[in-house]
């Protein structure tokens, strides 16, 4: 019944709105959706820390800065002794 009024009303008023579709048939939404609360997890657990002042080492008090440490350690040796050409280009993506 409420569509029918909501089609009415509209009718009525020569607008083209269409009723909200549930975000489950909006495949979009539902990436959009994924892609934030991702974002939004991965900030609270990674880079709020880091920013309060947390370390990111070995011994670490919070066990994903650890993680992420052992990560590091593992994956991205060059950054922990970083040559002048990845220097440079930090400081170059930094800038722009």
């Amino acid at each position: 019944m409420n569509f029918r009024v909501f089609e009415t009303l509209a009718a009525e008023t020569g607008s083209s709105v269409t009723p909200k579709k549930a975000i489950i048939r909006r495949p979009i939404d539902l990436l959009f959706l994924a892609f934030f609360s991702i974002s939004i997890l991965y900030g609270f657990l990674f880079s709020l820390p880091e920013g309060l002042g947390v370390p990111v080492s070995a011994d670490s008090p919070w066990p994903p800065l650890r993680a992420l440490h052992g990560w590091a350690v593992a994956e991205e040796p060059a950054h922990l002794n970083p040559p002048p050409n990845l220097i440079a280009a930090t400081l170059f993506d930094g800038f722009f």
